[in-house]
């Protein structure tokens, strides 16, 4: 199956169009609830790509979120951690 980048295109929903890196954390976390409530059956393949990302990116999206923490956006996390991504 297709995977979703951080330069992907929202598929749908408030921010369709703009790239998944720019799309605010608060919403994907609150999407990423809402479709983990469905019946697999009933999630579309566009869903399905979305949820799939947002699981990938939930760390990214918990520190974004943080009130005490100093913001770090998920394009932010994501880049921090591509420097451990060899060390496997």
């Amino acid at each position: 199956m297709a995977s979703l980048s951080d330069n992907s295109l929202m598929p749908f929903g408030a921010h369709k169009g703009r790239k998944m890196i720019d799309v605010p954390a608060s919403y994907l976390v609150w999407l990423m609830g809402e479709l983990k409530k469905k019946h697999d059956k009933d999630i579309n393949v566009f869903e399905r790509l979305v949820l799939n990302y947002c699981i990938e990116m939930e760390d990214a999206f918990n520190l974004e979120l943080k009130k005490k923490a100093p913001p770090v956006t998920h394009k932010q996390y994501r880049n921090s951690t591509a420097m451990y991504d060899d060390e496997d």
